[in-house]
């Protein structure tokens, strides 16, 4: 499985308290906060897409991994909001 974590372009973002953070997706499908001045620092782990294959239903393009993308930084009401979108290969069905 191809589920490296530098496919990804992290976002970093200013928090209110000044500390600035990396949200990094990873293609495990998870999403890592990072902190930007201590890059050795990792704050949280969150996955937000479920990894596809299991052993008697592998995935259909296991290359792929859940997230390749670049997160997008926005704002709501002042609050930092990080957008990444996910995908999930959906298998066209097949017509006799």
């Amino acid at each position: 499985m191809d589920y490296d974590l530098g496919a990804n372009a992290p976002v970093k973002v200013r928090m209110e308290h000044g500390r600035s953070v990396l949200v990094q997706p990873g293609k495990d499908g998870g999403v890592y906060l990072i902190d930007a001045d201590h890059l050795g620092l990792q704050y949280d782990r969150l996955q937000i897409a479920d990894i596809c294959g299991t052993l008697t239903d592998p995935c259909k393009i296991p290359w792929s991994g859940m997230i390749v993308t670049q997160p997008t930084l926005s704002y709501i009401d002042n609050e930092p909001i990080v957008v990444i979108p996910t995908f999930v290969r959906i298998t066209p069905i097949q017509r006799a």
